[in-house]
């Protein structure tokens, strides 16, 4: 009975978006100014993702220092359950992670030989306009930034018990965000080194 009724709201969902679907007056924006459209909002999801990678990195620190004062009290009692290694695990990445901007920088220079990654300077074959092509590549590039704090918090699990695979799957996440937020000369070390 349960999953009838829930079949029965999708179906009305449904059935009521297909009867809306007539009522727009005016053309339909293409798919090259609804790319237009999303990628002026993409400066501000930059700032608001690298906010969040600055509020986690002070989480990750206020957490590091706890786990060592754990740790110190533990050591104070003679036992030995403590682990180092979680609390400065969480303090390293709290500051990669406040210094993520240094951090960009260093390794743009280091990788590409640049640290700018404007799109402005980008050369473009594909059949769209630049504006949607230079708004597709700032949506790359917000993807990458997530991808580059995901790693570094997923690192933080290296002190955990029982975690699998966690360091290679957060430093896939973090060059992989790299060459994201380089998309172009990412592209560009494909096309010299593989001749895409």
């Amino acid at each position: 009975m349960r999953k009838l009724r829930c079949w029965a709201k999708i179906a009305a969902i449904t059935g009521l978006i297909f009867l809306l679907t007539g009522c727009v007056s005016g053309s339909m924006p293409s798919l090259e100014n609804v790319i237009i459209n999303v990628g002026r909002s993409l400066p501000a999801l930059w700032k608001l993702v690298t906010g969040a990678g600055y509020l986690f990195g002070f989480v990750f620190v206020f957490r590091g220092v706890y786990m060592l004062k754990t740790y110190g009290e533990s050591r104070t009692m003679m036992s030995s359950q403590g682990n180092l290694k979680g609390a400065l695990i969480c303090l390293l990445v709290g500051t990669v992670l406040l210094f993520s901007q240094t951090i960009y920088d260093s390794l743009l220079l280091s990788t590409f030989n640049t640290t700018s990654t404007s799109p402005l300077q980008y050369e473009h074959s594909i059949k769209m306009s630049a504006d949607a092509y230079f708004a597709l590549l700032r949506f790359i590039q917000l993807i990458g930034i997530i991808s580059f704090i995901r790693g570094w918090v997923m690192l933080t699990h290296l002190g955990n018990a029982g975690q699998q695979n966690t360091f290679g799957k957060s430093l896939t996440h973090i060059i992989g965000g790299l060459l994201a937020i380089n998309i172009q000369g990412t592209v560009n070390i494909l096309k010299g080194t593989i001749g895409m």
